[in-house]
């Protein structure tokens, strides 16, 4: 058993900073809370030894506010309990630690052989004050995951349900305040004519899953690239499925609850989703304009690059929403540059009437120039340009391009580039309701730096 003082006791009570998967764990990663390091260096000490010898703490992969250790309410008790994940080898395990009168016990452990923790999260199933234990046990790449959901019963951890999958999604999507689960299964054997993808939705009853209804996703997926589940709207949640299809294209699928079954919300007779959300290269969907909303990433050729080989084009990325029905509305653009890596998302009075021209000057510098085309298609305006330069280039030349450059805007100095934007002067060829319009559109430094990003890659 272990002491700690009353500070550090109720320090251990809050939620735990998240990180990357199988990595041990170092003090500050240790703890999402206010206190000094040395604190969170007992709690690390305190925690590490009740693990096997040679153990070491690492974070699950999913979900993302997954942390080393957590809190949580596993024994139904009035004093929340410690939940630990660790690995030795290829062993898995979690220990639960209880504090008994300031001393600590271990209350219960699990072990299992596998890589890794793929998921884990820790909720009230069954609504009874006790919050159950999901843990996605990983046998490493290639292999599909089992899900286990363990409870507390008889002062013991007991396993009431498994469940195999390839990803997985967990809440709650149609609002009733229980969780659902939507368990994603893949099949890849060595005849593709017994290939086959599947969305199985499952509810919690009873300290068991009980299947309520399976659709069928396209057989000819590489894979599962990004679950997410999150608002399809303002008052509904859906998983939103980016797979990969082909050599680097992909698709994106919608999953909605509808008269208490699962169904995509983009298939009907009009298309399937892959018809609907297919892309060249992924997107991962993802909030793009902050309205707390998801949208799907598609791919836009601008105008101008009819005659480009595909690796060569300037892509515009056009997000969209849920229309509600069974298709997409389209809300935003704008263009992720993966050698800067950042996004420049842009204003939505740009939708529809930009193009795009990229100059690379080897892995030192690269220029995107966001153009205004008029109603013709024949005229163009510089509305923006981005360029990105390697720090070693900006460490011997920054201040000559300052000087030669002075109404330079510089918008990042991260990840060993420099970006800088121009605006336009305003001379311009346009005229009549070309140049009216164009003027319309000119933004300034504050609307640069909104629709300004730095991001990394998702899987071009």
């Amino acid at each position: 058993m272990q002491k700690l003082g009353t500070g550090i006791v109720i320090l251990l009570l809050w939620f735990l900073l998240p990180g990357c998967s199988g990595l041990s764990v170092s003090p500050g990663d240790v703890m999402k809370a206010p206190g000094s390091q040395n604190n969170e260096e007992q709690v690390r000490k305190l925690v590490e030894d009740f693990l096997p010898a040679g153990a070491q703490l690492i974070i699950p992969r999913q979900p993302a506010d997954i942390s080393a250790i957590r809190s949580a309410n596993i024994c139904g008790n009035e004093e929340k309990e410690l939940v630990a994940f660790y690995k030795k080898d290829y062993q898995l395990g979690i220990v639960i630690l209880q504090n008994i009168n300031g001393e600590w016990h271990k209350a219960g452990s699990v072990e299992e052989i596998g890589q890794d923790i793929g998921y884990a999260d820790i909720k009230d199933l069954n609504n009874d004050k006790k919050e159950e234990l999901l843990i996605g046990w990983s046998g490493g790449q290639g292999l599909d995951g089992e899900l286990a959901i363990y409870t507390w019963k008889d002062n013991e951890l007991k396993l009431v349900a498994r469940q195999e999958y390839e990803a997985i999604a967990i809440g709650d999507l149609n609002g009733d305040k229980k969780d659902e689960f939507v368990i994603l299964g893949l099949n890849r054997v060595e005849d593709p004519a017994d290939y086959w993808a599947k969305a199985s939705l499952f509810e919690f009853r009873n300290n068991s899953l009980k299947l309520v209804n399976e659709i069928d996703i396209d057989d000819y997926i590489n894979g599962y690239g990004q679950v997410v589940l999150g608002n399809v709207s303002k008052d509904q949640k859906a998983v939103f499925l980016d797979m990969g299809i082909g050599a680097h294209s992909a698709y994106t699928d919608i999953l909605i609850m509808e008269n208490g079954e699962l169904k995509s919300a983009l298939t009907d007779d009009n298309g399937s989703a892959t018809e609907k959300t297919f892309k060249a290269y992924n997107r991962d969907s993802l909030d793009v304009n902050g309205d707390g909303i998801i949208e799907v990433g598609l791919l836009q050729e601008p105008p101008g690059h009819e005659q480009a080989a595909m690796v060569e084009i300037p892509w515009i990325e056009t997000w969209h929403q849920w229309d509600g029905q069974s298709g997409l509305v389209q809300v935003v653009e704008s263009r992720w540059d993966y050698f800067g890596s950042y996004r420049f998302t842009m204003p939505e009075e740009w939708l529809g009437k930009v193009t795009l021209k990229v100059i690379d000057n080897d892995d030192s510098k690269r220029e995107t120039i966001f153009y205004y085309i008029g109603h013709t298609g024949r005229e163009r305006a510089e509305l923006l340009r981005i360029t990105t330069f390697n720090q070693k280039i900006w460490a011997e030349q920054g201040e000559k391009i300052k000087q030669q450059n002075p109404s330079m805007i510089i918008l990042s100095t991260r990840n060993g580039k420099v970006q800088i934007g121009n605006l336009p002067s305003g001379v311009t060829r346009l005229k009549g309701q070309d140049l009216s319009e164009y003027k319309k559109l000119i933004i300034d430094e504050t609307e640069l730096k909104k629709g300004f990003q730095i991001v990394q890659p998702d899987w071009q």
